[in-house]
């Protein structure tokens, strides 16, 4: 297509380009989510008073910020609470979820784990399926708790804790380990595994039920 051109009050000739479509930045599914996410925080902030907006954008990452918000009952209401019964449920359970990646010391990557441990990012990826390594999906990547690593080796006892909780799903078997227990006298399982003898056979005791 050739140019345009059109010519200016003082008389000199500018050329105009053609106008080219800009590759579209969402896909259609990604435009749908992000308008109707974009409805409901515009919900939240309507009703929610000063105080409680503040203490949310005090908070260290966005999605930290939408955690704030929906977990205050007092902000969602009844009439929030309403169009989805479950949305103070969800809040609490990623705001745990979260405290526990805390304790936890966060997550590694496949290629720090491999780093840590001198293996390949196969045989990470072998121990995870092995069941040898705990680890959360998150979209297409795979985290590994630090918790389960001491120095630059995984916890002894590891995959049979792993194991033998996988019916419970890996964030129950990440509370296990970083949850003091009263049976093993205010230890954490995972200090039990690390300190061996008695803590540690009745850390594994807890285990295997």
């Amino acid at each position: 297509m050739r140019n345009m051109t059109h010519r200016t009050t003082h008389g000199a000739i500018i050329a105009r380009q053609p106008h080219v479509a800009e590759p579209a930045r969402f896909s259609a599914i990604q435009s749908i989510f992000i308008q109707r996410a974009s409805h409901a925080i515009e919900h939240f902030a309507l009703r929610a008073d000063k105080a409680t907006l503040a203490d949310a954008v005090g908070a260290p990452t966005d999605t930290g910020m939408l955690i704030r918000v929906l977990r205050d009952v007092a902000v969602l209401g009844p009439s929030v609470a309403d169009l989805d019964p479950e949305a103070i449920d969800l809040a609490k359970e990623i705001e745990h979820c979260d405290a526990l990646l805390r304790r936890a010391g966060r997550t590694y990557s496949v290629t720090e784990v491999a780093q840590l441990l001198g293996i390949s990012r196969q045989a990470v990826d072998k121990r995870r399926q092995n069941g040898a390594l705990l680890a959360m999906r998150q979209s297409s990547d795979w985290h590994y708790p630090r918790a389960q690593f001491h120095e630059r080796e995984t916890l002894p006892n590891l995959p049979e804790v792993v194991k033998g909780m996988a019916e419970t799903g890996p964030w129950v078997t990440l509370e296990f380990l970083v949850t003091p227990d009263t049976v093993l006298l205010g230890l954490t399982p995972r200090e039990a595994l690390l300190k061996g003898g008695a803590a540690r056979d009745q850390a594994m005791m807890s285990v295997r039920g």
